[in-house]
């Protein structure tokens, strides 16, 4: 949702903002939007407050007037004596195994969470909270996102150049194509959240997005500027929900906002580096079509880091869908490699 009514910002500002000649008017609807963001986000605050508050109170109410019949039932108290000679049995066998129990977690700490002394006292070196596919996952969108958004920034004069320009109203049309890609990146993202909830396979869709961002590219390039857009705006809502989701089941919460906060970073310099490349291309080379062939490399470079994205995630059976459920499983059950030993 959070990009539905991003995106339909955007589009609404590039719709209304070549009617808008004053700069005075211009300012007062920026000031206007960001004074709305500001009240929005004291809502937000407000809110959440309550809700704690509510839960809290509610919560402690469900529990004590639950706690209390339970515990005059007699047949609570049966159940009490069948689980304490359960747990008795449990104790003794946990006791018989518990050497291969430790073996089991200490080889699922070495396959998956191997610490150094870097990794253990230096944030982002941590693997605990940082696993490798956390970092393919930011190079991913880093080049999956970056060959969409400074594409925003040429694509009206690039498809006026390449397609437009014996078209009486060419101009005009260039952007609107443009803001029809944002429109529909914006309206199909919550449904394209809703199914990666329900049936997951992010690695899977990763490979998905960077090839259509590659066929997207072509198309803008070689043959059909309408469905090129439309198709790179599908590509780019694919990667946002796979990525951003992602990084969710794989860091820890108290780490959510580091972990986001590097995507974002690594994103803005893309998108700031990458115009001054292309504008060296574009003076080396007198045309505006190599900038486009700059932004299909940097799709393919996507493309092939979606692979190692999707090899690390079954390398660990779906790690990018079940998250920290993998490290949780060490306590009852038996690695990777020590089940294949186990069936040798």
């Amino acid at each position: 949702m959070y990009q539905f009514v991003y995106t339909l910002g955007f589009v609404l500002c590039i719709w209304f903002a070549p009617q808008i000649t004053s700069v005075g008017a211009s300012n007062t609807i920026a000031i206007l939007a960001t004074t709305l963001g500001m009240l929005m986000s004291i809502v937000a605050i407000d809110i959440d407050v309550d809700a704690q508050s509510a839960i809290l109170n509610k919560g402690a109410k469900y529990f004590k007037k639950h706690h209390e019949k339970l515990k005059s039932s007699t047949l609570h108290q049966q159940q009490q004596q069948q689980q304490q000679q359960i747990e008795g049995e449990e104790i003794q066998v946990d006791q018989l195994h518990h050497q291969e129990d430790q073996m089991a977690v200490e080889q699922v700490y070495s396959e998956i969470l191997p610490q150094t002394f870097f990794e253990k006292y230096f944030g982002f070196f941590n693997k605990n909270q940082y696993p490798s596919i956390y970092w393919y996952l930011l190079w991913f969108y880093s080049f999956a996102s970056t060959s969409v958004l400074v594409l925003v920034d040429y694509a009206q004069e690039f498809l006026y150049d390449k397609w437009l320009i014996a078209i009486d109203n060419g101009e005009t049309l260039a952007w609107k194509l443009v803001t029809l890609m944002w429109l529909f990146s914006g309206v199909i993202t919550p449904l394209l959240g809703f199914v990666i909830d329900k049936y997951g396979q992010r690695s899977s869709l990763t490979i998905f997005s960077g090839l259509m961002a590659i066929w997207a590219h072509i198309l803008v390039l070689l043959q059909s500027p309408f469905e090129g857009l439309l198709l790179l705006g599908l590509s780019f809502s694919l990667s946002y929900t796979t990525v951003w989701s992602g990084v969710l089941y794989l860091t820890q919460p108290n780490t959510h906002g580091r972990s986001l906060s590097l995507f974002v970073c690594l994103q803005n310099f893309g998108i700031t580096i990458t115009p001054f490349i292309c504008k060296f291309l574009e003076q080396l080379t007198s045309s505006t079509v190599v900038t486009e062939i700059f932004l299909l490399v940097l799709a393919i470079l996507a493309m092939f880091i979606s692979l190692m994205v999707y090899s690390e995630d079954k390398k660990f059976v779906n790690l990018i869908d079940r998250g920290l459920e993998v490290v949780s499983e060490v306590f009852t059950e038996p690695s990777s490699k020590l089940r294949s030993k186990e069936h040798i």
